[in-house]
């Protein structure tokens, strides 16, 4: 039996659980301060530098004792810069705790595929943040 008769008796036979072509990214844009932003789709090698800027604010979290605001702002900033270059750490610190968090978590799903841009997304819709669990 050649290799591709056993592929395609594969291929027929197996149920799709996942569909890694939907996964085609989109950019995802939100606004902060007027300004349209977007997290751009990442290769797996920009993936490295935002697994790097997770680390280091994870092992923040894992800190014994007080973690310092200048810390905390500096790794959160890491992290969405990683993805979202337009966002800087002036523009972190001038964000509220809702905002950061809602950033943080659109970067996350953005980097995980949970975030999908929809169609229409760009034209003033406001999408309410959501913390998926």
């Amino acid at each position: 039996m050649s290799l591709f008769s056993l592929r395609s008796k594969v291929e027929s036979s197996a149920q799709v659980v996942s569909d890694l072509d939907a996964l085609v990214a989109e950019p995802i844009a939100f606004r902060f301060k007027g300004r349209v932003h977007e997290i751009k789709p990442i290769s797996t090698i920009e993936l490295l530098k935002f697994t790097n800027a997770f680390a280091t604010l994870q092992a923040l979290s894992a800190k014994s004792g007080t973690v310092s605001v200048e810390e905390l702002v500096s790794a959160y900033a890491e992290v969405i810069s990683s993805v979202c270059p337009s966002i800087t750490r002036a523009d972190v610190e001038e964000m509220t705790q809702a905002q950061v968090g809602a950033l943080f978590q659109l970067v996350m799903d953005s980097v995980t595929g949970k975030a999908h841009a929809s169609p229409g997304s760009n034209d003033g819709e406001k999408k309410n943040f959501q913390k998926m669990t």
